[in-house]
């Protein structure tokens, strides 16, 4: 195994985590199942990704959906997103900033199953 690879390996357990919290922490939103399928499924995806050898394009079309999922909320928002709040608390204090994390959470699930794509298993 390259080192590269191994990166990506290591990473790739790294995210599996981060995506597994993820889906834990939507117990509380309103819309809680959407979410908890959307990080179960990035999580699913490097479970694939490191156990099997599914086809990569399938890491491509999660990360063209997720990209297409963001950039729509994004855009039929964007009216009402105000970035200020973003970082300033760990609350939710109002739709704006939630809509920006969960675009957010969507970009990352999207870049890396693009890298997961890019890198096939050796």
């Amino acid at each position: 195994m390259s080192t590269s690879n191994r990166w990506i390996t290591g990473f790739n357990y790294f995210m599996m985590i981060l995506f597994l919290l993820a889906a834990g922490f939507q117990y509380n939103d309103f819309d809680a199942t959407a979410w908890i399928i959307t990080y179960s499924t990035a999580a699913l995806a490097c479970i694939l990704w490191r156990w099997t050898s599914i086809s990569r394009f399938l890491f491509a079309l999660l990360s063209l959906v997720c990209a297409v999922w963001a950039l729509y909320l994004l855009i039929i928002h964007g009216d009402q997103l105000s970035w200020d709040g973003m970082f300033n608390s760990i609350q939710m204090q109002n739709n704006s900033i939630e809509i920006i994390r969960e675009a957010g959470g969507l970009f990352i699930i999207s870049c890396w199953s693009a890298v997961l794509f890019w890198n096939p298993r050796q």
